[in-house]
């Protein structure tokens, strides 16, 4: 047996996995052993299944790669059956070519610090769902209006969501995935109704999550990037179509889009360029680093090949390559 679990059922591991894999947990509950299968999530399948005593579990791993995952037992078993509760595990069989290291069993005591700061979050959040930002704010001086306090932000609700989300994943509080939830509405609520969504050239197809909803239009790419993974986490977490919607209409707002924030040398850190006619507000190389570490986030869902290409362009772009033209 590996350890007894009634107080800590939040176990961890690295794994660096070769192909196919799958971890089996046989746990003893109140109602008889079960069996938690997390497998390769990287063959299409999005959500958790149930087959008779078996409950089995995509996770995300990068081939080649160590990846860290983290997983409440306890939480897993409720995807079955709310009644069950977990009393120890009785074994894990691995199965698949991987490596695997620093396998660790946690209780929510573990977490208290992280708790305390999405308390707040939960505490602080207001009657529309978002956590505002209470004072005035310009972004770009001369290209767009001042924001007034009380704006909202895409990358303020996406990582509030995230956290939230797993402190919900990591405790099975339910505060936690309401207040997440909760703050979703802001990603529909448009940008003239006081939210962040707007559209992109007025297409309804094409939404997009405002880091600062400004007038014109600013298109911040990170804070684009960070919604989306604010957006895909709480589709995970609940299997709401409503949530996939956001992210994955998102996704391919970002794929339209994208090319208009590639100079050919570096990255552009908005599209004011384009929506106020004005000359290319190029990111730093801080920001064009966070650019492409939230690509390589986002492409480790999507396996998309256009991304591939063009996260390993913009890796070129910090040795000093660039794009050729004849």
């Amino acid at each position: 047996m590996l350890s007894s679990l009634s107080d800590a059922s939040i176990i961890s591991w690295k794994v660096n996995p070769v192909e196919n894999f799958r971890f089996y947990f046989r746990v003893k509950t109140n109602l008889g052993e079960k069996y938690i299968t997390y497998y390769d999530g990287n063959d299409g399948k999005e959500l958790p299944s149930v087959q008779g005593d078996y409950i089995y579990i995509p996770v995300k791993t990068e081939p080649g790669e160590w990846s860290t995952i983290v997983r409440n037992l306890q939480r897993d078993l409720t995807i079955k059956d709310e009644a069950l509760q977990l009393q120890s595990v009785e074994s894990l069989l691995l199965r698949g070519s991987l490596e695997l290291s620093d396998i660790k069993v946690y209780s929510n005591d573990d977490f208290s610090d992280f708790f305390t700061q999405n308390d707040w979050l939960v505490e602080n959040q207001d009657l529309s769902g978002g956590w505002p930002y209470n004072f005035d704010f310009l972004f770009f001086v001369n290209r767009v209006e001042t924001l007034n306090s009380g704006w909202y932000s895409a990358i303020a609700q996406g990582t509030g969501i995230s956290a939230l989300t797993r402190a919900y994943q990591i405790s099975n509080n339910e505060k936690y995935i309401q207040a997440a939830e909760y703050a979703a509405d802001i990603y529909t609520t448009p940008v003239e109704e006081g939210g962040v969504l707007r559209y992109w050239q007025g297409n309804e197809e094409f939404p997009f999550y405002e880091e600062y909803p400004t007038t014109p239009a600013s298109h911040v790419l990170n804070g684009y990037q960070f919604s989306l993974l604010g957006a895909y986490d709480l589709w995970q977490a609940t299997g709401d179509i409503e949530y996939k919607s956001i992210y994955k209409k998102g996704v391919g707002t970002l794929k339209e889009i994208i090319p208009l924030y590639d100079t050919g040398h570096r990255t552009n850190y908005d599209l004011t360029y384009y929506t106020a006619k004005a000359y290319p507000n190029h990111a730093n190389w801080h920001y064009h680093t966070v650019h492409i570490d939230m690509m390589m986030a986002l492409n480790h869902i999507e396996k998309d090949d256009p991304f591939v290409d063009l996260i390993e362009r913009w890796k070129g772009y910090m040795k000093g390559n660039h794009v050729s033209r004849d």
